[in-house]
């Protein structure tokens, strides 16, 4: 298991992150695990485009609540109203140095 979340924690592009890496990272950050460092957010994996506003929200507090996060990064995954549940949730985070936003379809 700490292969795959030790891969998943550096940054790379969209074909090295796979949708079981994603699920096992997110798990790991629920638990505040110190070797998720990265988090990948892709619209392309089913688990994301299924994800209500109430899942978008609880991701944003699971964020905030993660001590180790450094880097956060959402392709093709926001629209305006996943950004705003998921800001409702984040509110603060003390950890993270970077977020990026690319190809989201936000106003």
């Amino acid at each position: 298991m700490s292969d795959s979340s030790s891969s998943s924690s550096e940054e790379s592009d969209d074909d090295s992150i796979t949708e079981d890496i994603f699920l096992d990272d997110l798990q790991l950050l629920r638990g505040n695990d110190s070797s998720v460092t990265h988090l990948k957010v892709s619209g392309l994996f089913p688990y994301v485009l299924d994800m209500t506003g109430e899942d978008w929200e609880q991701l944003g507090r699971d964020i905030s609540n993660n001590k180790h996060l450094k880097t956060l990064e959402f392709v093709t995954a926001l629209d305006d109203h996943k950004m705003t549940s998921l800001f409702r949730g984040l509110t603060i985070s003390s950890s993270i140095d970077e977020m990026a936003f690319n190809n989201n379809s936000v106003a």
